[in-house]
């Protein structure tokens, strides 16, 4: 199977798995995009922990401190949020939800 985001052809997925309603596979590509997308993926999990309870201007702040501090932009973050697709052996492009991006590949999505 291969993955593409934004109709780009990113790698190809092996050791692939399923569990409901989870997915996974390791994506086999060049370090770059891995460490590109993982770096986005690390990013999205870190927002998780902001408090909820900071005044706006504050979480904002730390938003964007977090978000330079990684090397990332906006617009970056707000793309990997879609255009998923997988192509399956048969020929089939799938559209997926991908949740988690790895350091090493890994990848877990929903079908």
């Amino acid at each position: 199977m291969d993955l593409f985001h934004h109709d780009v052809r990113l790698g190809t997925l092996v050791d692939y798995g399923y569990a409901t309603p989870w997915a996974e596979a390791w994506l086999r590509a060049d370090t770059l995009t891995i460490q590109r997308y993982a770096a986005i993926y690390a990013f999205r999990a870190w927002v998780e922990t902001i408090p909820d309870d900071l005044p706006d201007d504050e979480s904002d702040a730390r938003y964007e401190e977090e978000l330079r501090r990684r090397g990332l932009d906006e617009a970056q973050v707000a793309a990997a949020l879609h255009g998923w697709a997988i192509r399956t052996p048969d020929g089939a492009m799938l559209p997926v939800s991908v949740s988690g991006f790895e350091a090493d590949g890994y990848i877990t999505w929903r079908w």
